[in-house]
């Protein structure tokens, strides 16, 4: 071996034996960290008792450190309640949050020791605190506790004893009343329910007027049957604003009693009670308050609400006295009647029939309109005469509801408006024609579609198309040279709902269809009719 190699070899025992040293080295620096570290995470509770001698960084890391103990299976909940106590108040509000969500019986004393907290955010979590762990011995310490000065520590205890729902908690919640902006008391109170009914009663006397406006709010939300009894009374004895807020109230509650307490309200001296009675009876749907609405009808500043409540009653003994007002000048008031009267239905056609006889042209569109709605065969014979009105909306309208009704007798009337002097009329007795589907208007919708407009023709050939009647098609291949593209479109669309074919495109293709499948069709045509 040379001196060459030897010396090689010498060089590499001495590089492994330094690299190994360093490896060993830093291994042992590895091991006493992870040593200090995992003291520093079990050892919680001594950290804690050297907190003042440590900086601010360690005293935030402590503090989060207590906060994840709430997902540990089975925390130690000696670090948790020894930091309730601690200076840093960072320790104590995450403290009080672990707890909560640990939600530990053993953690309910020393958390209502605590409510006392100097720091209202540390007071506020622990408030919520022991509204999750749900205790019952928390209960007169949180209601003790309303009084504390921070309003945001006050909602966060209504919060927690809303979710203790013990009606112990009630004579401090409803003194906590007058300084509840927000309604957290209110909704306390609520989910206790039924217990706090008569403590809220009694309450509604309390000279503090923050906690009656309060309280009775309360009671509506409760919706409770004695609330129903507080609110007929103050509709009988309250002030102006009070009346009201009754009113409304006994509209949600929709409970039947209320109706005669209603009814007595519509001779209140207050026109917004007045009003909000008439509103609520229409609400409420009930016959008994009928004739008392149609009284109203006379009273201006009632008139309309008194339309819409009567429609909703739907009661026939309305029909006259709504027929009246629909001969009324306002153009408002006479759409609202006309709609309360297509609500009344069958009863209201005789009335509604009449009305098409008005000079008056608006009453007599109005009145075509709600014929319309109320689809009486029974109508058809004044609607058909409606046909030849001088006003252009009437004759519309009659279309209209002649379509709704679809009785079979209207079509060879309304195959004579195809020929109306104005547009609108046509087009709408082009369309009504397709609805009602009667075959025997398929010569005249051939006829209009050569209509010199091609809103009609369009319409026509639509219209064809929904009657599916074999002796239109002919027509129909004629009208695909029509100069406008749209009717074309239509005009093909009708073909091929006839036909049930969906190749030939132009003229020409068509009429070579035709030559090719005519008489299978007229065959079939007869074959239908026999």
């Amino acid at each position: 071996m040379t001196a060459g190699v030897i010396i090689i070899l010498l060089c590499f025992v001495v590089l492994v034996v330094v690299i190994t040293r360093i490896s060993a080295n830093n291994g042992t620096k590895s091991s006493k960290k992870g040593k200090t570290t995992g003291t520093k995470e079990i050892n919680l509770s001594e950290m804690l008792e050297k907190l003042d001698t440590l900086d601010e960084e360690a005293r935030h890391l402590t503090a989060v450190r207590l906060r994840t103990m709430a997902r540990e299976n089975q925390p130690d909940l000696r670090p948790l309640l020894d930091g309730l106590h601690d200076d840093f108040d960072e320790i104590r509000e995450n403290a009080a949050w672990a707890l909560g969500k640990i939600k530990s019986p053993e953690a309910v004393r020393a958390l209502i020791i605590s409510l006392n907290d100097p720091n209202p955010r540390v007071r506020e979590t622990i408030a919520q605190a022991l509204g999750e762990i749900k205790n019952p011995e928390a209960v007169i310490p949180l209601s003790k506790a309303l009084k504390d000065t921070n309003p945001r520590v006050r909602e966060t205890i209504a919060w927690a004893l809303g979710e203790l729902k013990d009606s112990r908690a009630i004579e401090a919640l409803i003194d906590a009343l007058k300084h509840d902006a927000r309604g957290k008391m209110q909704w306390a109170l609520v989910e206790i329910g039924q217990p706090a009914v008569e403590p809220l009663l009694a309450a509604l006397k309390d000279t503090n007027e923050a906690i009656v406006k309060k309280a009775e709010a309360t009671l509506d939300l409760i919706r409770h049957p004695h609330s129903l009894n507080a609110q007929i009374t103050a509709l009988r004895d309250g002030g102006p604003e009070r009346r009201i807020n009754a009113v409304v109230a006994l509209r949600e509650l929709k409970d039947p009693s209320v109706v005669e307490a209603l009814i007595n309200a519509l001779r209140d001296k207050e026109p917004e009670v007045r009003r909000c009675a008439v509103e609520a009876l229409g609400a409420l749907k009930d016959e008994r308050a009928a004739d008392a609405l149609i009284d109203c009808l006379t009273d201006k500043t009632l008139q309309m609400p008194t339309i819409i409540a009567l429609g909703e009653l739907k009661d026939p003994r309305a029909t006259d006295a709504l027929a009246a007002v629909l001969r009324g000048p306002d153009d408002n008031v006479r759409e609202n009647t006309a709609a309360a009267l297509a609500k009344i239905g069958s009863p209201a056609v005789p009335s509604l029939c009449s009305a098409l006889l008005d000079d008056n042209e608006r009453v007599r569109e109005n009145a075509a309109w709600a014929l319309g709605e109320i689809k009486d065969p029974e109508a058809v014979d004044s609607l058909l005469r409606a046909l030849r009105d001088t006003n252009l909306l009437v004759r519309v309208k009659a279309v209209e509801a002649l379509g709704e009704i679809r009785d079979p007798h209207a079509v060879e009337y309304l195959v004579n408006c195809l020929q109306d002097r104005n547009l609108l009329v046509r087009v709408q007795t082009a369309k009504v024609l397709g609805i009602i589907r009667d075959v025997r208007a398929a010569g005249s919708l051939a006829h209009a579609m050569k209509d010199e407009n091609p809103f009609v023709r369009e319409q026509a050939a639509e219209s064809l198309g929904c009657m599916k009647d074999p002796q239109s098609i002919e027509p129909l291949i004629e009208a695909l040279t029509d100069e406008n593209a749209q009717v074309r479109e239509r005009v093909l669309n009708a073909l091929r709902n006839i036909t049930g074919t969906q190749n030939p495109t132009t003229h020409g293709e068509w009429l070579s269809w035709w030559e090719e499948n005519k008489r299978a069709f007229r065959v079939e045509h007869e074959n239908r009719n026999r």
